[in-house]
């Protein structure tokens, strides 16, 4: 990520790009009778995708069974590398349909431009119940943590919370919500044991 950055710091010279094609721009900007914005559009298609791969195709299965646990998913045949490879690939290419709707609805580009998002959405993953040891989350619950930290986010700057103090209540929120996975975790798998030993005796 570093390396590409500075790519693009080395392409523009820092300097923002703007001016795009009016067409382009409506896929940011634009919107269907007056009401509805072409970007909730895409955001409607990416969840349906999101949804069918994880709840109706084996790979959704595959990419939880990995999550759970890597060495069990090997152990049943699961060619964890190709399906990895696939979880990275799909990432990237909704993030690069992301990309695309920022830059139309900006009109601009910068390099620096989505500093820090990485971070926006690891919270909201993990806000909205996806385990961030991995085998656990639905594409709802994400959206749900999108929508709480995105709230959060717009609240703080409304209020003129300092920048900084914004930073340390949005990583207080990651703090609280990663414990709270762990301690559930611990928690399952301390009721698993005991279900075991049970079944033993």
């Amino acid at each position: 990520m570093t390396i590409l950055k500075g790519v693009s710091y080395l392409i523009t010279g820092g300097l923002a790009i703007f001016k795009f094609n009016d067409t382009f721009v409506k896929l940011g900007q634009g919107t269907i009778g007056g009401i509805v914005p072409i970007s909730l559009l895409f955001l409607v298609a990416i969840i349906a995708v999101g949804v069918f791969i994880l709840n109706k195709t084996v790979y959704g299965r595959y990419f939880y069974a990995i999550g759970n646990n890597v060495d069990a998913a090997k152990l049943s045949g699961v060619n964890v590398q190709k399906i990895q490879t696939m979880a990275y690939g799909l990432c990237g290419f909704f993030t690069a349909i992301g990309a695309l709707l920022l830059l139309s609805r900006l009109n601009s580009a910068q390099s620096s431009t989505g500093d820090g998002y990485e971070f926006s959405c690891l919270t909201a993953c993990v806000v909205g119940g996806v385990s961030s040891n991995g085998g656990k989350g639905t594409v709802l619950g994400a959206i749900i943590g999108c929508m709480i930290v995105g709230v959060l986010e717009n609240g703080l700057a409304i209020m003129n919370v300092n920048e900084y103090i914004q930073e340390v209540i949005k990583g207080v929120v990651l703090l609280a919500a990663v414990i709270y996975d762990t301690m559930s975790l611990l928690k399952n798998e301390r009721v698993k044991k005991m279900k075991t030993i049970n079944a033993e005796n």
